[in-house]
C-alpha cells in the first residue's frame, strides 16, 4: 500500500469513527442542543424577514464563509488534538 493511499485510508477511517463520537457525545449535551434549538428559531426569524434578494444573499454569504471557517477550525483543532496525542504517547514511551 503505497503512502498516500494509506494516509486517505487512514484520514476517512478517523472521519468516519469522529463523527459516530461526535455524534454520540452531541447528542448527550445540553447546551449544544440548546444552541440547536437557538438556530432554528433565530433561523425562521431570519426566513421571515423583509429583505431584498441582494440583502438575502449577502446574509447567506456571511453565514456560509462563518460556517466554513468554523467548520476548518474544528478539523483543525481534532487533527492538533491527535497530534499532541501521539507526542504525549511517544514521551510517555509508550
Amino acid at each position: 500500500m503505497e503512502d498516500q493511499e494509506f494516509l486517505e485510508l487512514f484520514g476517512q477511517s478517523a472521519n468516519l469513527l469522529r463523527e459516530r463520537t461526535m455524534q454520540q457525545i452531541l447528542e448527550e449535551n445540553a447546551e449544544y442542543q440548546q444552541i440547536c434549538q437557538a438556530e432554528n428559531n433565530a433561523e425562521k426569524q431570519y426566513l421571515q424577514l423583509d429583505l431584498t434578494e441582494a440583502q438575502r444573499r449577502i446574509i447567506d454569504e456571511l453565514l456560509s464563509m462563518r460556517e466554513r471557517s468554523c467548520l476548518l477550525y474544528a478539523d483543525t483543532a481534532y487533527l492538533a488534538g491527535i497530534k499532541n496525542v501521539l507526542q504525549m504517547y511517544r514521551a510517555l514511551h509508550l
